[in-house]
């Protein structure tokens, strides 16, 4: 990009486009057409293109496989896909996920994985995953509850609210 151009800011509604994108990523699972590393659990490049050929409004960047990426990751994580060898399956969850209304099917992988516990193989000592965990949910939750609705606001305000919580 030229510096001396001015920057285009584009405005992209993304609760819509999710909705859409978890469809059509739902509808790439069930065709088989999504594949991951059995390693890393991470997307193929092919994957990947298919994915962002498929979402809404493309990705974020044209160059950057941000939200492609992701997809296929949030279907595993929220137990709406498995992989089964190098392919990524829909599981029950997401074959019930193609019939219901996207919103109610993007809550429920927001619930997924609260009360369930850590993987023992997780990093860090096995102290600290004896400690209970702070309820960082809840108070980055009552932080952004005090933003102003349409305006910007600092990084180092947000994290003063957040600190003012705990």
């Amino acid at each position: 990009m030229d510096p001396g151009a001015a920057a285009l800011s584009v405005v992209r509604h993304t609760e819509p486009e999710a909705l859409g994108n978890l469809t059509a990523v739902l509808q790439l699972c069930a065709a088989g057409k999504l594949r991951c590393s059995e390693k890393t659990r991470r997307p193929s490049a092919v994957t990947t293109r298919k994915v962002a050929e498929a979402l809404v409004a493309g990705d974020f960047y044209p160059d950057e496989a941000i939200a492609s990426f992701a997809w296929p990751l949030l279907l595993h994580a929220g137990g709406l896909a498995r992989l089964d060898g190098p392919r990524l399956t829909l599981t029950p969850k997401g074959r019930k996920a193609l019939g219901q209304p996207g919103h109610e099917v993007i809550r429920g992988c927001g619930n997924a994985g609260r009360g369930t516990p850590r993987s023992t193989s997780s990093a860090g000592s096995s102290r600290s995953r004896a400690r209970r965990p702070r309820p960082r949910r809840q108070t980055v939750s009552a932080a952004l509850g005090l933003c102003p609705p349409g305006e910007w606001i600092g990084v180092n305000d947000l994290f003063a609210a957040c600190a003012a919580r705990t």
